[in-house]
């Protein structure tokens, strides 16, 4: 742990001692108050993820500057009584804990669902935006859906531990291991069941009990595993000793919400409210959550991804596209060599993985001398997506990008110029665009700036496709076939997780997209190509463009 963490989680302990000593605070309130000065900064310290380049996100660095005012005025507001005072005096934690949340669904946009394990953290961090919420409840003195004062704070407790620590310590947890069907479902069940349990108080008993057994059920996977990894941890007995006493008394807390949930379900009150506070919040302040705290920020396993690292273009499109966009704004690189394919040499793609000369001598050949190919194309806008493609496609044919033909026209002969951009205001290196137009219509159908970018000994393909206010790139993980074809896919592997994907990227910001895209290009007869290119959104395929390939005849 870093010198700066540890002053700064000090000053929290004796500004906690503090509140104690200055503060009439029943012990709910001292928990709660706990959280704000010890466990939350903890947290974050834990899910620190700097990007490649070795630095966090401006918002991370704010957020942990403004930990300890921010705490420290809504801690103030237990100094007044329930009211406007007090209640806007906790808005500041409110704030705070906005800031916390925002940062978890940046990290979950930039990545999306793919990485299992970094999205029950994002969860984590975006639950503690409601634990602010009902903290200022409770300050405010408002009566939520008739809970009471005691409930309301008691949620605000609950979103500031059980709902920051479980999906936090699942994610840390899935970083170390592999993705089995059983960590999948218990990742699953730690994240939702949170939000399963509030609409089970809020509505339904039974919705309640079944859902707290549900989670029980999970919690016990996580202690399982949690086990099975302290047999194997190389840390020293202090981390083994916290992570094995963390995961007990998360059993011993469990029974008693267990039990708590079952009493509630059946209207027999085996558990009462004062004897849940004295285990169940002690069990999961002290034990639970801070102990295993300290034990995951000794172990800190590092995230297998950092999307914020992939060089993106900075080729920004407007409202128009068409082929003479890029003269227009002036992204032309004149001083360079005329070039003939989206790529120079192929063999830059060479890994353990893939080896070009593999491939069939048309595939490379094709890569390598693009523009003495000619392109037919056929596309297929598979069921419940072709009335979307009839209202998509006025606005692709006004924007000239993507601009698509419908199910029942005609194959579409294409006819294309390579021109080589400006890398140094692209952004990536050796970056050139393929300009494709309708040889009949004369409409630009694609605009794409090919590039690429290698990490982690693995080269990718990186092409940018400008649109309104930004573009969308694909990073393309390259693959053999069974025989001597290729594939370009943006799928995450099952072991392998790298920087494929799609991405829509802003002048500030980026997010990856639910699309995955896959081109599988294979050698035909008389040295002709064909490939499919295959398109899924959240999974579902929605379309497949199937292409001839062929040497241009000789004029």
């Amino acid at each position: 742990m870093r010198r700066e963490t540890k002053a700064r989680l000090l000053v929290g302990f004796v500004l906690w001692i503090g509140s104690l000593v200055l503060f009439p605070l029943g012990y709910i309130e001292r928990l709660l108050l706990f959280a704000f000065f010890i466990t939350v900064p903890l947290a974050l310290f834990v899910v620190e993820h700097p990007g490649r380049d070795g630095e966090t996100s401006r918002l991370y660095r704010m957020i942990v500057r403004l930990h300890l005012p921010m705490a420290v005025i809504g801690t103030l507001s237990f100094a007044y009584p329930a009211g406007k005072l007090a209640g806007l005096l906790s808005l500041s934690w409110v704030l705070f804990t906005c800031l916390i949340g925002l940062y978890g669904l940046l990290r979950f946009l930039k990545r999306g669902f793919y990485f299992l394990e970094e999205f029950c953290i994002d969860a984590g961090l975006m639950y503690m935006t409601l634990g602010g919420f009902w903290f200022a409840a409770h300050r405010f003195g408002f009566d939520v859906m008739n809970f009471g004062s005691l409930i309301i704070l008691l949620t605000a407790i609950h979103f500031h531990y059980s709902s920051l620590a479980v999906p936090i310590f699942t994610g840390l947890l899935g970083r170390t291991m592999e993705k089995t069907k059983l960590y999948r479902w218990m990742a699953a069940g730690n994240v939702i069941s949170p939000l399963l349990i509030a609409v089970g108080i809020t509505y339904s008993r039974t919705v309640e009990w079944l859902a707290v057994i549900f989670f029980a059920c999970c919690l016990l996977v996580y202690v399982y595993y949690t086990f099975r990894m302290i047999c194997v941890e190389k840390k020293g007995g202090f981390t083994k000793a916290s992570l094995a006493l963390s995961s007990l008394s998360l059993l011993l807390t469990m029974g008693f919400a267990v039990s708590y949930g079952i009493g509630r379900g059946f209207g027999i009150q085996w558990v009462s409210i004062p004897t849940m506070v004295l285990i169940h919040g002690t069990g999961n302040t002290f034990g639970f959550v801070f102990l295993g705290l300290l034990a995951w920020t000794s172990i800190r396993p590092e995230a297998r991804t950092s999307a914020s690292g992939i060089p993106y273009s900075r080729l920004y499109g407007q409202w128009k596209i068409g082929a003479e966009f890029l003269e227009q704004a002036g992204w032309l690189d004149t001083s360079r060599k005329p070039v003939r394919g989206l790529v120079d040499d192929f063999s830059m793609y060479e890994n353990r993985q893939f080896q070009p000369s593999r491939l069939h001598v048309c595939i490379r050949d094709f890569y390598e001398r693009t523009l003495t190919y000619e392109l037919t194309a056929r596309v297929r806008w598979l069921r419940g997506f072709a009335f979307l493609s009839r209202l998509y496609k006025p606005v692709a044919e006004k924007i000239e990008q993507l601009n698509l033909p419908l199910n029942d026209e005609e194959e579409q002969v294409m006819e294309g110029t390579i021109v080589p951009v400006n890398s140094e205001r692209d952004g990536r290196q050796n970056v050139r665009a393929w300009i494709r137009k309708d040889c009949v219509t004369g409409k630009t159908i694609f605009v794409a700036a090919y590039s690429h970018h290698t990490y982690e000994a693995e080269t990718y393909m990186n092409i940018a496709l400008p649109l309104p206010c930004g573009n969308m790139t694909g990073v393309l993980r390259l693959m053999h076939d069974e025989t001597d074809g290729l594939i370009l896919t943006s799928v995450p592997g099952n072991r392998i997780k790298g920087d494929e994907g799609i991405y829509y990227v802003f002048p500030y910001f980026f997010l990856r997209l639910p699309l995955n895209e896959t081109f599988h290009v294979r050698s035909g007869e008389e040295e002709s190509l064909y490939a499919d290119h295959r398109m899924w959104i959240f999974g579902i395929p929605f379309l497949t463009i199937s292409y001839c390939i062929k040497h241009k005849k000789p004029s």
